[in-house]
């Protein structure tokens, strides 16, 4: 690789003869780097390995922050793993996503889920995942008070269309990480 004296073009000469401009290069490497931890995220989520999912959230950030202008694919792609790390840290209530520190994760991930309705091609999926975070927030916001569970259920079932003679829903994780 050789630079040019002003420091704007380089020859990548492993792959090319040409001159490719420095920042043109950086671009496409930045979002190999989101794509790449994107797809890891997703993977780490699905196998429910928190460590590595909490490392790659890390990088992930980090990377996206130091990109001054995100398209669109890259701003979803922000959202969608902030709401998997709601749900991922759902069961950890001394943790909090923004500015309300009394919501739990899984309380939070309510709203960044509402923001991806039209994204999400099956409306019953859709649908689906909002009724499970609404229970699943309540239930572990209530976990060490089991009598509150049922009356905050009680109109939360309403609202949801949940029965509460209905067998208990799967895991939101897992609904999430199959397309239940």
């Amino acid at each position: 690789m050789e630079a040019d004296p002003s420091n704007r073009t380089l020859t990548i000469t492993s792959t090319t003869d040409e001159n490719v401009c420095f920042s043109d290069v950086t671009t496409v490497v930045k979002r190999w780097m989101i794509d790449f931890s994107f797809v890891s995220l997703c993977q780490f989520f699905k196998e429910g390995k928190f460590e590595e999912f909490n490392q790659t959230i890390s990088t992930l950030e980090t990377i996206i922050d130091g990109t001054p202008h995100l398209n669109t694919e890259q701003r979803q792609k922000r959202q969608i793993c902030g709401f998997l790390a709601r749900i991922m840290h759902g069961k950890h209530l001394d943790v909090s996503f923004g500015r309300d520190e009394r919501l739990s994760p899984l309380m939070s991930a309510v709203g960044v889920w509402a923001s991806q309705e039209e994204t999400v091609a099956d409306l019953t999926l859709f649908q689906h995942i909002t009724n499970l975070l609404y229970v699943q927030s309540v239930a572990h916001r209530h976990r060490l008070q089991p009598p509150a569970i049922a009356t905050a259920f009680q109109p939360l079932a309403i609202a949801t269309g949940l029965s509460s003679h209905q067998p208990s829903p799967p895991p939101l994780a897992t609904a999430i990480a199959t397309g239940l």
